[in-house]
């Protein structure tokens, strides 16, 4: 319909638009580039254009260019743009002076982004302050770099350059090779668990007798995609009767209800709702990740926790992923511990299922790493 529509009428910018959207949903990156392209050069301010290009350069790799075009979300309302007097930082070395980074977007997004903490002290030589919500100060307290922890509601200190989080990696100019704790760096992990609850948790997960895989399915389902990366937990039946595996829900809120429905079908280990509640967000689930021998999950936060600790995971993904997962790899240069599964058909988790279900089998049986991607 919509390429008939630019047929009709090369020039008609929504059309072109609305084209664009519809080849990158099924997969057709260049033609959505092409058609993004030339919706901005009929109409130079269209701000949902520009950021829809950026994250189909992203989604392919090009990464310069995608991180340009991304800055365009503030323009779009997502999120919506904050204003300060003090400049935004643009990546040089200011002694003395104060840096104010502020957290946008999911706790996913800051898991995943809080690497850049430590690349942006490094670069500014500036006392650093990271404004994040109050449930995420926990996890994040063993980032050292940051010299102050701030909350939104809360006053904030006097600072003189400001950044939000997610404009990083342009202000940084990230290519795949400079991935702060990325698959080029001497270390992959950058969070630390507690280590009082670490210990709190082992007696739990003492024994050796079974692998032990900490599962999660369900994401938040306000988010707009969440129907393409969610899964029924029932789907997870031939991982839980593999024999020697012992499945551990990581699942929080929305979702859990689903275990007692698999109940009689395999086993898996309820943690309970009390988890992460009185020393907040992820920090017992972190603690309980340090047990574990493999996670598995959805593209949910739980996924960039992981990934942040170093903890060996496996990740299932739709067919058109989030960008941050780009094409094809069955790697992660954000994540070297992370090992990647697609759909190779839309909305179709079956194959998926089974071919972790053989992958694992045959890391059980070899006696193999758990992540094993490739590019």
């Amino acid at each position: 319909m919509h390429s008939h529509a630019v047929c009709l009428n090369p020039d008609w910018v929504d059309a072109l638009f609305n084209l664009g959207n519809a080849a990158k949903e099924f997969g057709d990156n260049e033609l959505a580039i092409q058609s993004f392209e030339r919706a901005i050069a009929l109409r130079p301010d269209f701000a949902q254009a520009y950021l829809n290009l950026g994250l189909t350069l992203l989604l392919m790799g090009r990464l310069r260019e995608g991180w340009r075009n991304y800055e365009w979300r503030f323009a779009c309302g997502q999120p919506s743009p904050r204003s300060f007097q003090q400049p935004r930082w643009d990546g040089t070395a200011a002694p003395s002076k104060t840096l104010l980074v502020y957290a946008e977007q999911g706790f996913g997004d800051i898991l995943m982004f809080s690497r850049y903490l430590t690349l942006a002290k490094r670069l500014s030589h500036m006392q650093l302050v990271f404004e994040c919500p109050i449930a995420m100060r926990s996890i994040l307290q063993s980032i050292d770099e940051v010299d102050q922890f701030v909350s939104p509601g809360e006053a904030l200190p006097q600072f003189d350059f400001q950044v939000p989080l997610l404009s990083l990696p342009y202000v940084c100019q990230t290519e795949f090779h400079s991935i702060p704790s990325g698959a080029s760096s001497l270390s992959s992990s950058y969070l630390s668990p507690n280590h009082e609850l670490v210990e709190k948790w082992k007696p739990r997960f003492a024994s050796k007798k079974k692998l032990k895989v900490g599962i999660a399915w369900q994401g938040d389902p306000t988010y707009r995609w969440d129907h393409l990366r969610s899964v029924p937990l029932k789907l997870f039946e031939p991982l839980g009767n593999l024999p020697n595996i012992e499945l551990v829900s990581l699942q929080k809120g929305r979702g859990s209800e689903q275990l007692s429905d698999v109940v009689s079908s395999f086993p898996i280990e309820d943690l309970g709702e009390t988890l992460d509640v009185a020393n907040g967000a992820f920090t017992d689930t972190a603690a309980i990740m340090t047990h574990l021998d493999l996670v598995i999950s959805t593209d949910t936060a739980i996924v960039h926790l992981a990934g942040a600790l170093g903890v060996p995971t496996w990740l299932m993904l739709p067919s058109v992923p989030h960008w941050v997962w780009w094409l094809d790899r069955t790697d992660s240069p954000w994540y070297p511990s992370t090992r990647l599964f697609r759909q190779t058909a839309a909305g179709k988790w079956g194959p998926v299922i089974e071919s972790m279900t053989e992958a694992l089998s045959d890391s059980i049986a070899n006696h193999a790493p758990m992540v094993r991607g490739r590019r």
